[in-house]
């Protein structure tokens, strides 16, 4: 099994270093990443909630299909767990999404993910903080709008529900 140890290294005239987790570019679901399905126009996406990651990113080949307005950005050189770099040179201004009804906009930067359309990093999280992480029930739980909602992961691809504080 792969450690989910980040490494990063700083490099001239780029923004600070971003991280992400291996899985998060595998689209695998593991002990830092609840896996949820959402959607954008007619598009179902694979969203990842990666407490590895420090930053929310778009897949390049989902903000292509959805022909989105791009802004060019300060390069940021991201580091993956297994040492390898990446750089997101632009990114995508209030992208809007629903998981299960729910609405949600956040800035993303452009990333070739491949084995997801889009994971939630540590700046999505500050958002919705206070957020609570059970990933032996594979959950996720925050405040929206007054609301306390949790989203219910699975291992399986794509598959989750939303709950409400009623229904615990």
């Amino acid at each position: 099994m792969e450690e989910e140890e980040i490494i990063e290294a700083p490099e001239q005239g780029e923004e600070d270093n971003g991280k992400i987790s291996l899985h998060a570019l595998r689209g695998l679901a593991n002990n830092k990443i609840i896996k949820v399905e959402g959607r954008v126009k007619e598009y179902k996406l694979m969203i990842l909630i990666d407490s590895g990651s420090t930053h929310s990113f778009l897949d390049e080949g989902i903000a292509k299909r959805l022909k989105y307005p791009l802004i060019n950005t300060q390069p940021l050189t991201v580091t993956v767990v297994n040492g390898s770099k990446v750089v997101s040179k632009s990114a995508y201004a209030g992208f809007c999404w629903a998981m299960h009804g729910e609405n949600f906009n956040t800035n993303l930067r452009l990333l070739s993910l491949g084995g997801c359309d889009v994971t939630l990093g540590v700046d999505w999280m500050k958002y919705v903080s206070p957020i609570y992480f059970d990933f032996n029930r594979m959950e996720v739980t925050f405040e929206k709008e007054r609301r306390r909602m949790t989203l219910v992961g699975s291992k399986e691809m794509g598959m989750c529900k939303m709950i409400t504080r009623k229904s615990l």
